[in-house]
């Protein structure tokens, strides 16, 4: 089978034999950065932007792109303007932002992945839920001074999962508590991902995942400027103000 194929593949068993091959027991790692953006198409930011002209003009899209990539800095800024800058409260940003795509690699506790699994517009592969990346500790759990039996709870969790993991990780991970931390890899386009951002990082949203939100927005912003800082935010929300607001402990 494929999934038996691939379990042994990333075990390391380049010849797969009888029976799945699995670790005995994971080893606890370092869950790094919460959103990372690992690849990005082609001058996204010129493609969105010729895609806005596209219906309008008679040059391919090819040619509309460099056309847009040839503008002086002002003219492109007012040309981002004109597509992003009018946006009424209720509206969406413009489709020609899906002619980009965007991939990253987002580390969140499983109660967070409940919230991004609904967004069925961006494709993504998720990681095996297990305890070796560590967990969260809410800030209000240690204010209420339940930390030491909170912990206690979560080393009684990984122990059972180390105890289950090597005879079936899938069934292991049903022992897992959604304070966890997983990996997963999303693609989207950046239409998408401003309306991921905005959603999630709205006070409405859980701290949880308006904390990835808030950082997936930044990096956007660094690596789309032109386009990225068109997001609406809460204003004077960070990602690490939320970190240091709601956690005690992150990993």
């Amino acid at each position: 089978m494929v999934r038996e194929a691939l379990q042994a593949l990333a075990d390391g068993k380049l010849q797969p034999v009888q029976g799945i091959a699995r670790p005995v027991k994971l080893l606890r790692e370092a869950p790094g950065e919460p959103v990372r953006l690992l690849g990005l198409m082609p001058k996204p930011e010129a493609a969105a932007l010729a895609a806005a002209l596209y219906p309008y003009a008679a040059d391919s899209l090819e040619g509309l792109v460099q056309r847009v990539e040839a503008m002086p800095e002002s003219e492109r800024a007012r040309l981002a303007q004109t597509v992003l800058g009018e946006r009424g409260d209720h509206d969406p940003p413009d489709r020609s932002l899906e002619h980009t795509a965007f991939t990253f690699e987002i580390v969140l506790d499983q109660g967070a992945y409940f919230e991004l699994k609904r967004h069925r517009m961006m494709t993504q592969s998720a990681q095996r839920l297990t305890t070796r990346l560590g967990h969260c500790v809410p800030r209000l759990i240690s204010e209420a001074g339940l930390e030491p039996a909170y912990r206690e709870a979560m080393a009684m969790a990984a122990q059972a999962f180390d105890e289950l993991v090597a005879w079936n990780p899938d069934v292991a991970s049903y022992l897992v508590p959604n304070a966890f931390l997983r990996r997963v890899a999303v693609t989207m386009n950046l239409r998408e991902a401003f309306h991921f951002c905005e959603l999630r990082s709205a006070p409405n949203a859980h701290f949880s995942i308006r904390r990835i939100a808030l950082r997936m927005a930044e990096v956007l912003q660094q690596a789309v400027p032109g386009l990225g800082n068109y997001l609406r935010l809460p204003i004077d929300a960070n990602w690490r103000k939320m970190e240091e607001e709601h956690f005690t402990q992150v990993g």
